[in-house]
């Protein structure tokens, strides 16, 4: 028996050396891995944020408020996201009423104008302030960023963070930077990040690109907003298919409007930059690296075709060739790893070297808003990554008020916009680039459906996605403000709490006891009509007038809250509006244009192609008939409009060739009163014949109330 003992301890004995050799060896190989994930730091909280944006924020002061733990955990240094990187909240709001809450508070103590401001410490110092009063509550983490989530169930138990830090221009790492881990423990989780990266390794469900207009139902969805730049051969030999494309032009074809793409809006930074010669000047660019010389051709081409670029620009130009943006680059972000997404933050630093090299210019970025990062932003502007498919899909027909949201936790209100998702060539060979708009379509604010927020029940039930919620990509881009994922951010605060203390699943929730408490914030749930003409002759101003049309020139689409005439709004109609009779080009290379650009008649086909705009006229009276056209010296000097009116028909010849003008509303010129009746008779036409001497351009027609 002894023997038989000795012998077993030896085995054991040899069995422990084999196993402390193998880890040894282990170690020695992946000295990080092991330790890292031997010894990682634990916290634990009740609600556990992940991403310190403007919905994280508050929602990680929400939740301390109603007096639980909260761990808030960012993966870049600073706290704020995209407004901690100087973005101005109040660029994109259009009036103040719908903001309760914190996010009220937060526009009433910002500065509207930034001015002697320094709005990186401005914002980020009133982030500060958001959260100081629950100091005691809420421990943060910053450059840590989430590696994986242990699932127990329908349930996160815990994410397991890694330590990356940034680089000297704030571009996360593309690896771990060190070998230390944290596990976060948590009842409840708030995925409040851009990326969505909880929400996607929890397996909830989730899509990223841009639905087709039948998924939905939603008329505006899909392939949208092409705008054409002939004379730029996008090949690399030019005019030569064989050869190849050019960086960053899509292979892919265009498809029919309303299809489906799986290619997400564009990126840029929100640059700051110093117009009086201070700053710290923009390093050139790589000369040698793989773009440099094929961008350096596409740009060429497009000079040399009459185009402009405008930079720097403090956003993003969506109607040009060459501009902040990158068209493509981002579409592997959202479902990328931090090395994929790392170079696309990195390219786009590049992009704005090569940009002023080409154009060659100075460019003195603004080192006293950025002293960390060399004068970038300190986050890139990610529009659009993934999008949660959860209990309720906001769409379209949601933010034109025709559902009824009975779980409001908030109000959302602003044009859809969307910037130029990719560049590509059309069947014709032209190139071309896809995905912009900027349309208003509601006429007053929506409700914010608590149901948004959280994954289907099957699938999670303790987690809630403030930031990259469920809505279709029509929805989400007029939902996708700063101002809004704040709002969203406090009410998953909130039910994150009350989750917690009722021990309830997020889905369960009483929401009525949830909007209760919200509205005891100040939290603003339901759109009282008021406010609606003031915003609309504010649209006149503040906007473009174009946002408006929807209404106006689709009241099908409005059965439930058509609103009311006005007579000091004009009825707008674009050329996408229009029917076309014959083949017409589409342009927005000169100037400023309404929505999607215009349209001219190449030249040919005189007298066989006209553009017929055929308003919706609900209140029978007289109207000044404005048009608008680009002004060009090839341009015709009679271009005929053609007017059906109440009292007969009438032609008045325009000369085209008119010098440029600056503003919106001096692109129409009046072409005389009429009177219209609400009869759907009405009819204003763009014809060609008599212009052989040169091209016929429109762009849009007005229909200005003219009673007395």
């Amino acid at each position: 028996m002894k023997a038989k003992e000795k012998e077993n301890t030896e085995s054991k004995n040899m069995s422990y050396k084999n196993v402390l050799l193998a880890f040894m060896l282990i170690l020695a190989i992946f000295p990080s891995v092991v330790l890292g994930e031997s010894h990682p730091d634990v916290f634990e909280a009740d609600v556990v944020v992940y991403g310190a944006t403007p919905g994280g924020l508050p929602a990680a002061a929400a939740a301390a408020r109603e007096g639980k733990s909260v761990l808030l955990i960012e993966h870049l240094p600073f706290l704020g996201g995209l407004l901690g990187g100087g973005f101005n909240m109040h660029q994109d709001v259009p009036f103040r009423e719908p903001l309760g809450g914190i996010t009220g508070w937060w526009w009433d103590h910002v500065s509207k104008y930034a001015g002697k401001h320094n709005r990186v410490r401005e914002n980020r110092a009133l982030a500060q302030e958001m959260l100081s009063p629950y100091a005691d509550k809420i421990q943060i983490l910053t450059e840590y960023r989430v590696r994986s989530v242990t699932m127990n169930g329908d349930r996160i138990v815990s994410i397991t963070l890694e330590n990356a830090k940034t680089d000297e221009y704030g571009i996360p790492a593309p690896r771990p930077t060190s070998d230390k881990t944290v596990v976060a423990k948590g009842r409840v989780f708030i995925d409040a990040s851009y990326e969505g990266d909880v929400m996607a390794m929890a397996k909830v469900s989730y899509t990223v690109g841009r639905e087709s207009a039948a998924q939905y139902g939603e008329s505006l969805a899909g392939v949208f907003g092409v705008h054409r730049f002939p004379g730029i051969s996008p090949y690399k030999i030019e005019n030569d298919p064989s050869s190849g494309l050019l960086p960053f032009i899509d292979p892919n074809p265009l498809g029919k409007m309303g299809d489906a793409s799986d290619v997400v809006q564009g990126y840029n930074f929100k640059l700051f930059w110093n117009k009086s010669g201070g700053g710290r000047p923009m390093s050139p660019p790589d000369t040698t690296a793989a773009f440099y010389a094929p961008v350096k051709e596409l740009y060429g081409r497009m000079m040399a075709a009459g185009y402009h670029t405008t930079w720097p620009h403090q956003n993003d130009d969506r109607r040009q060739v060459f501009t902040g943006t990158i068209p493509g680059i981002q579409g592997d972000y959202p479902d990328g790893d931090w090395a994929q997404r790392s170079a696309i933050w990195h390219e786009h630093i590049e992009h704005g070297r090569r940009l002023t090299a080409l154009k060659g210019i100075k460019v003195n970025l603004d080192h006293d808003n950025a002293p960390d990062t060399k004068g970038w932003p300190g986050q890139l502007y990610v529009r659009t990554t993934r999008r949660l498919v959860g209990e309720y899909v906001l769409t379209q027909k949601d933010i034109q008020l025709q559902t009824e949201i009975p779980d409001s936790i908030g109000l959302g209100f602003y044009a859809i916009d969307t910037h130029i998702a990719r560049m590509l060539v059309l069947d014709d060979g032209t190139l071309a680039s896809e995905g912009e708009m900027l349309m208003l379509v509601s006429p007053g604010p929506w409700g914010l459906p608590y149901r948004f927020i959280t994954p289907k029940r099957e699938e999670c039930t303790n987690l809630l996605v403030p930031v990259c919620f469920s809505a279709s990509h029509i929805a989400h881009n007029a939902t996708r403000l700063e101002a809004q994922y704040m709002i969203i951010g406090e009410s998953a605060g909130i039910a994150a709490a009350q989750a917690f203390d009722n021990d309830k699943d997020v889905q369960a929730i009483d929401v009525k006891q949830l909007q209760k408490r919200l509205v005891e914030h100040g939290q603003v749930l339901e759109w009282d009509g008021e406010g609606y003409g003031r915003y609309r002759s504010r649209a006149d101003s503040g906007f473009p007038p174009h946002i408006i049309y929807r209404w106006q020139n689709h009241p099908e689409e409005y059965p439930k809250s058509m609103p009311k005439p006005r007579r000091d709004i004009p009825i707008l109609m674009d050329d996408i509006h229009a029917q076309r009779v014959g083949d017409w080009e589409e342009l927005s290379k000169h100037g400023f244009s309404v929505n999607q650009g215009y349209l001219h008649d190449k030249g040919t086909g005189k007298g066989e192609k006209s553009v017929i705009f055929k308003p919706i006229i609900r209140r029978s009276g007289l109207y000044e008939v404005k048009i608008a056209w680009p002004r060009r010296p090839e341009n015709t000097k009679h271009a005929p409009i053609h007017i059906r009116h109440a009292n007969g028909e009438d032609t008045v010849l325009i000369d085209q060739t008119r010098k440029k003008i600056k503003g919106f509303m001096n692109l129409f010129e009046s072409v005389g009163t009429y009177r219209f009746e609400a009869d759907g008779q009405s009819v204003v036409t763009m014809q060609t014949q008599g212009t052989e001497e040169g091209l016929v351009a429109i762009d849009a027609v007005q229909f200005v109330p003219a009673w007395k």
